[in-house]
């Protein structure tokens, strides 16, 4: 008696299946699709996003990619010219040879700070 309750509410749906057929083949890509494209791991809004961030990483390698060559060549030169290496100390540390002497000179704007 239940399962002829069963068949009877069933039937609208099979009869439906019987003109439709390859509408549940539809449903199913349909299923797919969505979540593919919004429900899963790899969304199309994650997708987005990391385009986003590769455009950000891209424009700052692109900005820091001369400031690297140009001191590379820069310390490059330094590593194959000692004379070069005793200028910067003495430029920008102050440094002196034995027996010289050292003044350093400063403008009076210089000396409030």
């Amino acid at each position: 008696m239940i399962t002829n309750v069963v068949k009877e509410g069933l039937r609208p749906l099979r009869d439906f299946n019987r003109r439709h057929p390859s509408l549940r083949y539809i449903a199913v890509g349909l299923a797919t699709v969505v979540f593919c494209f919004f429900l899963g791991e790899r969304t199309i809004f994650s997708y987005l996003g990391h385009m986003k961030r590769k455009a950000f990483l891209q424009k700052e390698y692109n900005y820091y990619r001369p400031r690297y060559e140009a001191d590379s060549a820069r310390l490059s030169e330094i590593k194959d010219n000692p004379e070069l290496i005793e200028h910067i100390a003495r430029e920008k540390y102050y440094m002196h040879a034995p027996g010289e002497e050292l003044f350093i000179i400063t403008t009076p704007s210089e000396d409030k700070e």
